[in-house]
């Protein structure tokens, strides 16, 4: 097993968590099955812009893969709802 190649595998926490905390879970699998994969475990690279869930079960710093854009979500609802529903005043093109 130790000259073996292992398969990389990228492990990215969830929103608002750490590397080290999916680590610690995933280090609850069964050792035969680990021995197998050679894991990452980066932080995302935002600091967390509030509050987390595991905040008083697991330690921080916590992280977030991409930041929230008030904005953003907006246009991009108005945008999916305009594909949906066309504006009344606008005639079908022969």
């Amino acid at each position: 097993m130790e000259n073996e190649k292992k398969m990389k595998i990228l492990c990215l926490h969830g929103f608002r968590t750490s590397g080290s905390f999916l680590q610690k879970q995933i280090s609850k699998w069964d050792p035969s099955i680990l021995a197998h994969f050679d894991l990452d475990f980066p932080n995302g690279i935002f600091p967390a812009g509030g509050k987390s869930d595991i905040d008083g079960i697991f330690p921080p710093p916590y992280f977030e893969w991409f930041q929230y854009n008030q904005g953003a979500t907006l246009s991009a609802l108005l945008l999916g709802y305009q594909l949906q529903v066309p504006p009344q005043n606008m005639k079908p093109q022969d």
